[in-house]
């Protein structure tokens, strides 16, 4: 059920950050976005989302480096929330190296439309694992 799920958007490109922000919105999701990762930290303090979407090439800390961290840090009270990666970049050794750092998936950003991120939080409102985007 659209609204039933609280979002975190973490990515550092405005037009992107607007476009998802304004899909997850539409479809009734509560959604918050940040940029980087002193952000991401600051909001976790008060703000308890569902799912997580980190893009991984964020200035300062990656989002590999924050994965690990809400992954394992109590302080972050994220270690059992969805975490998906966002990414431009299409390597092979990225799903493997997101397997190994907890990530419940990742999505190549530009194979991905604003309404394949909600199929992807939908999934998770029927406890299902979330499916891979499909390529565009």
């Amino acid at each position: 059920m659209a609204g039933s799920k609280k979002i975190l958007l973490i990515e550092d490109d405005f037009m992107i950050r607007e476009l998802y922000r304004t899909a997850f919105a539409g479809a009734g999701y509560e959604i918050q976005v940040v940029n980087d990762a002193p952000a991401t930290y600051k909001i976790l303090e008060q703000y308890r989302p569902d799912i997580i979407f980190v893009d991984i090439m964020l200035p300062g800390q990656s989002g590999m480096e924050i994965l690990k961290e809400l992954r394992t840090n109590p302080k972050h009270a994220s270690q059992k929330v969805k975490i998906i990666l966002l990414t431009n970049l299409a390597q092979e050794n990225l799903a493997k190296e997101a397997a190994e750092s907890n990530a419940d998936g990742y999505i190549i950003k530009a194979n991905t439309i604003p309404s394949d991120l909600i199929d992807i939080v939908k999934s998770y409102d029927n406890d299902k694992p979330a499916p891979p985007a499909a390529p565009r």
